[in-house]
Parts: C-alpha cells; sequence; structure tokens
C-alpha cells in the first residue's frame, strides 16, 4: 500500500494487490507500522474505487480514509487500548507525513 496524497482531512491510498476495500468495510481501521512493528490507528476506511468488475481488472486500486492521527490523544483516553509506551513523543512521530508503512488489517 503506498500514500498517494493527503488533502482535506483524507488519506488516500493506493494498492497494486488483489484485495481492496469493498463494501461493508467502511469503518474499518487503516494502520500505521512503526520500527518495531506495533500497530497505530492513523486512519478510518471510508471508501474505494476498487469493488467493482471494471475496476478489478484496471489496479491500482484508490482507497480514501478519514484521517484520524490528530485525534490519537482522546481515541486512546476514550478506549483505554493503548500502548503504555505511547507518550507525547510517539504521537508526534506519527503524526509527521511518513506513511510509508500503511497496512489495513
Amino acid at each position: 500500500m503506498t500514500l498517494v496524497e493527503e488533502h482535506n482531512n483524507l488519506i488516500i491510498t493506493n494498492t497494486n494487490e488483489d484485495a481492496t476495500v469493498c463494501k461493508g468495510d467502511s469503518g474499518g481501521p487503516l494502520f500505521q507500522s512503526d520500527v518495531h512493528d506495533i500497530h497505530t490507528l492513523v486512519g478510518i476506511l471510508s471508501g474505494s474505487n476498487g469493488c467493482n468488475d471494471e475496476n478489478k481488472a484496471k489496479p491500482p486500486f484508490e482507497t480514501a480514509s478519514a484521517n484520524v492521527r490528530k485525534h490519537l490523544k482522546w481515541i486512546c483516553k476514550v478506549t483505554g487500548v493503548c500502548d503504555p509506551s505511547f507518550d507525547n513523543r510517539t504521537y508526534d512521530v506519527i503524526e509527521d507525513r511518513d506513511l510509508s508503512k500503511l497496512k489495513m488489517l
């Protein structure tokens, strides 16, 4: 998966893989992995152009996700599912534009 662009609070990614976002996948997570392979939520899936028969034969498939990185402290506080080492420094690293290790799980 590759970052295409970010604008208007969206993260646009593409993939050449057979698996892509389809109906019913909206609301699913988009994760970024760090150097320790720890996954952090960075987006909520919104839509894709890769699910109908016409597009399946024409990769790459683009996917739009709502960018939630600026809300990570709140998400952590409300859900309580944060890594104990998830401190302010970690948020700063996640908020940079390097989304090279994005994945949908």
